[in-house]
């Protein structure tokens, strides 16, 4: 049976954001699938998120969305999840079984732990206000380092990719981690097997494209 036509697809990504995982999806579907993609650059430094054009697209003013067709889809949760559906031939998780389900337990709790302990140290005002804002920050560096480490031991373990011999989402959404631990000032060589797999990630085709074009690298 043939598969019917999928709907246009364009991403709203921001530099550096965890958009880079979705951002990288995509281009993983494009270079292997043939699925075609459009993009739009929103820099969240020039509050470009809260433009009305991007406003009419997700009121909720966040990076990524992704319009299929005519339709917003929000959260990059719920993003590669409808990627991965659609297209499972590109394995942007493991094949169902005990890998899938650790796969995309890490992937939850990169998502909703330790993004949310990055955002509590680079925005600690946002929290506990200007005058919490220290502590704040001081408990998200605690947090964020801790994750850290649990992400050096999964990659120290890890024969290439954390999930075999290509890079899924989950190593995707780990570049991402630790380009923010550079620009916070973490010292990279803390994290040798991270910075490894890393590197092996950048290597290959859709991950180099996408470091390149989104203008990223490891501080």
């Amino acid at each position: 049976m043939l598969r019917a036509a999928p709907p246009s697809l364009r991403l709203y990504w921001g530099p550096g954001t965890c958009s880079f995982v979705a951002h990288f999806a995509l281009e993983r579907l494009r270079r292997e699938l043939g699925v075609a993609y459009d993009d739009t650059r929103i820099v969240l430094a020039q509050r470009e998120h809260f433009a009305p054009e991007f406003l009419a697209v997700n009121p909720r003013h966040q990076v990524p969305t992704l319009m299929i067709g005519t339709t917003p889809l929000t959260q990059l949760a719920a993003i590669l999840h409808y990627l991965d559906h659609t297209f499972p031939e590109a394995q942007l998780f493991p094949p169902p079984g005990p890998m899938r389900w650790q796969a995309l337990s890490t992937f939850l709790w990169l998502n909703t732990t330790v993004h949310p302990s990055h955002t509590r140290l680079f925005r600690p005002e946002r929290f506990g206000g200007e005058a919490g804002a220290a502590s704040v920050a001081e408990i998200a560096r605690t947090t964020f380092a801790a994750a850290l480490g649990e992400i050096e031991t999964l990659c120290a373990g890890a024969p290439h990719f954390l999930h075999g011999d290509r890079p899924d989402a989950v190593d995707a959404y780990v570049f991402v981690i630790l380009h923010w631990a550079g620009l916070r000032g973490f010292d990279l060589q803390q994290f040798p097997a991270t910075v490894a797999l890393v590197e092996r990630f950048r290597a290959t085709e859709a991950g180099g494209a996408i470091v390149e074009k989104e203008g990223l690298a490891l501080s």
